[in-house]
């Protein structure tokens, strides 16, 4: 799954009407199983594991954290 999204400085960001929410890097750290093995206990992470069955691995996210490239992991 490829992703782009405005960065957080860029103006488009809350500019344009559509866009309801900034999605940064960090969201995606909840589409993967290994980042909750590693935070859960350490971290204030919220458990969502038994809401969202799905596994995703990053496998390129730009500087500017507006592109992110995501594979399913089965």
């Amino acid at each position: 799954m490829a992703i782009t999204s405005p960065a957080a400085p860029d103006p488009w960001v809350w500019g344009d009407p559509g866009h309801t929410r900034y999605m940064g890097p960090q969201v995606y750290t909840f589409l993967s199983r290994a980042e909750y093995d590693r935070q859960l206990g350490v971290t204030s992470m919220t458990d969502y594991r038994d809401y969202f069955k799905s596994d995703w691995q990053r496998l390129h996210v730009t500087a500017a954290d507006k592109y992110y490239v995501l594979r399913n992991v089965k």
